[in-house]
């Protein structure tokens, strides 16, 4: 059976939805079009299309711009006479409108650019924020890619890196080179199985944490990396089709948990109650709504100090959502109740996680009346 725990997730369940893996700035645009053309990636980001992305692109190709013209909104009419072709059939020639055409400062005719475009109600867009189409000498590494996909028959590629934590940014020099990736974990062993046939396969990952599997057969695969010391990536799967890339980035996932039960004084579960896990220095809130049990999970935790408090079902509305950062819980309610019997936060039991270590043993029994004590 597939573990479907992808290696993503290593934020608290409730971050999830309001996830921003990255944002970036085009150092050469000014001031007065700045916020048009910030570039915002949101969602998941440890496994991807690292080829033709067919989900998104009607057409991908090699094109030379004949002509730019203004349209209305500011945007751009781009006609372009396509080179080499490797999805969708553009034609002799094709037209393409842009989205936030301002930040396309250097679009002139006789560039030649990998052209990745989507379809908008019969038209081609060329969408700045996808920032998948860019000249030729740019795209030097994804056209490579490109050309050996045409070349696969019955096989495709497998590739990624290994990371200790998916979402640590790295840092450059003063003078503007790369330091060593210490997020990267080279020499680290990732092996794939074959669902139908248990066809095995094995990569091992360089000095950056890169990896990549000599072209593989079709088909679903089952992937995991063997552990290193504490590092202990959770597996994940691919689904590779012929003539297309999938890059894969496995990390490490804590699978520390906090859970247990909060119930009334004559021991009946205290059902929509709210709970919160706290950060023992006070710089995280999480929360979460109790079952019909009255019982409460947070999986998935790093290894830390945390206490646990809940407030009864019905209560005025929580001022405070999930949150991180200095001074994050100042503002909790006065209506919580924490683990250690007391409405005190800083009388509260701290639960101490380490690597993998699970805590299902959380109980805790509401007042008949609220506190009336803040924390």
């Amino acid at each position: 059976m597939r573990d479907f725990r992808l290696a993503a997730i290593l934020l608290p369940p409730l971050a999830w939805g309001a996830l921003c893996v990255a944002q970036q700035t085009p150092i050469s645009k000014t001031d007065d079009n700045i916020d048009e053309c910030m570039i915002s990636y949101a969602g998941p980001a440890d496994q991807f299309d690292c080829g033709l992305d067919k989900l998104n692109n009607a057409y991908v190709f090699v094109g030379t711009i004949s002509a730019v013209h203004p349209a209305p909104e500011k945007e751009k009419s781009v006609e372009i006479v396509p080179n080499e072709v490797f999805l969708g059939e553009p034609g002799h020639s094709i037209t393409a409108l842009t989205s936030q055409g301002s930040c396309f400062e250097h679009l002139e005719p006789g560039q030649q650019w990998l052209f990745s475009l989507r379809n908008a109600d019969g038209n081609a867009l060329l969408a700045y924020n996808d920032q998948s189409s860019a000249p030729v000498s740019e795209m030097s590494s994804h056209l490579e890619t490109l050309r050996r996909l045409k070349n696969l028959v019955g096989t495709g590629l497998l590739r990624g890196r290994v990371l200790r934590e998916l979402f640590a940014s790295s840092s450059d020099d003063d003078d503007g080179s790369k330091k060593e990736d210490a997020n990267a974990v080279p020499g680290a062993h990732i092996t794939v199985v074959r669902e139908s046939d248990q066809a095995t396969f094995s990569a091992v990952s360089d000095k950056d944490g890169s990896y990549e599997f000599q072209p593989l057969p079709v088909g679903d695969y089952e992937v995991e990396v063997d552990p290193i010391g504490s590092f202990h990536p959770v597996g994940s799967f691919a689904d590779i089709k012929e003539g297309e890339c999938r890059e894969l980035i496995l990390s490490n996932s804590s699978e520390a948990r906090i859970s247990g039960h909060v119930r009334w004084p004559d021991g009946k579960p205290a059902i929509k109650a709210d709970v919160l896990l706290v950060d023992a220095d006070g710089s995280r809130v999480n929360i979460q709504t109790t079952n019909e049990e009255g019982s409460f999970d947070f999986s998935g935790w790093e290894p830390g100090s945390y206490i646990v408090g809940a407030r009864r079902s019905g209560a005025p509305k929580l001022k405070v959502g999930a949150c991180g950062g200095a001074g994050c819980a100042d503002d909790l309610p006065a209506d919580l109740y924490y683990f250690g019997n007391t409405a005190l936060r800083n009388a509260a039991l701290v639960i101490k996680l380490g690597v993998d270590e699970r805590r299902d043993d959380v109980e805790i029994v509401l007042p008949a009346t609220e506190p009336k004590t803040r924390p």
